[in-house]
């Protein structure tokens, strides 16, 4: 899957990414990061640790450069759970995150809505602040809209191939 993203920034680095990732088993997915207006090249991995039943919650570990507005040279890493509300079209995550940023742990977490079959909306707080994302997806492509800390744009434009 790669990626392509623009976000209107004070901090430069995350002002554009560009985001390769390969599925190289069913579970883990390893992948680089290029965020142009610093040169900066990073690694970004997902593990799936467990998979979603009706009583558990998916788990995975992931690490990627540190949240949005993090400058340069900073890396994350964290332990997700994540869980659909049954019979609802709403699903829950919390985050344990080490942020290299802030030299310690933050706690992300969301909620996200499936509109339709195409369309859902998440609002989520990364640790310290928060944002709300739109995404219209199918099952090669994706397109987001970003309202970042509810006070700038971005968007996010991805395909798989």
């Amino acid at each position: 899957m790669a990626a392509y993203r623009f976000a209107d920034t004070v901090e430069k680095r995350p002002r554009h990414r560009f985001t390769l990732d390969f599925q190289l088993t069913p579970n883990f997915q390893p992948g680089l990061e290029y965020n142009a207006e610093v040169g900066e090249v990073g690694i970004r991995a997902t593990w799936l640790l467990q998979r979603e039943s009706e009583t558990r919650p998916q788990i995975h570990a992931n690490t990627s450069s540190d949240r949005i507005g993090t400058p340069e040279g900073y890396q994350q890493y964290s332990v997700t759970f994540a869980k659909s509300l049954h019979g609802s079209p709403l699903a829950g995550y919390v985050s344990l995150t080490y942020s290299e940023f802030d030299r310690g742990l933050v706690v992300p977490f969301g909620v996200s809505w499936q509109l339709s079959p195409e369309w859902s909306a998440l609002a989520l707080n990364d640790g310290r602040r928060s944002h709300l994302l739109v995404t219209r997806s199918s099952e090669s492509w994706y397109v987001q809209a970003a309202w970042i800390w509810f006070e700038r744009f971005g968007f996010t434009v991805g395909w798989g191939f």
